[in-house]
């Protein structure tokens, strides 16, 4: 999956584990990809690049709007981790930063 995600062959990749409550979303475009988790239908964890931790620049990543720089990252075998981590543990990556909100 990583070789298609660089190669622009994937833009978005959404893993539901067997309860649908826990879901991971990427999006990516122009070099740049953004994820989030959802725990428990209700509990957001937005990926929070630790570089541009506060940058509000307006990227288009999603497709579904614009995306704060923050929430994004050109680090894609950094979202391969991300996703793989996931897939084997239904769980946030712990050696990144994520922002959590309930909704």
């Amino acid at each position: 999956m990583t070789d298609q995600i660089l190669s622009g062959i994937v833009c978005s990749v959404q893993l539901d584990d067997e309860t649908k409550e826990n879901s991971l979303v990427a999006d990516f475009r122009e070099g740049w990809s953004t994820v989030y988790i959802v725990k428990e239908c209700e509990n957001y964890y937005e990926f929070v690049n630790d570089q541009f931790p506060t940058c509000e620049t307006q990227l288009n990543v999603t497709g579904d709007g614009p995306t704060p720089q923050k929430h994004a990252t050109e680090d894609l075998q950094l979202m391969a981790e991300i996703m793989i981590h996931f897939m084997q543990t239904g769980m946030v990556y712990p050696d990144c930063t994520w922002e959590h909100t309930i909704h």
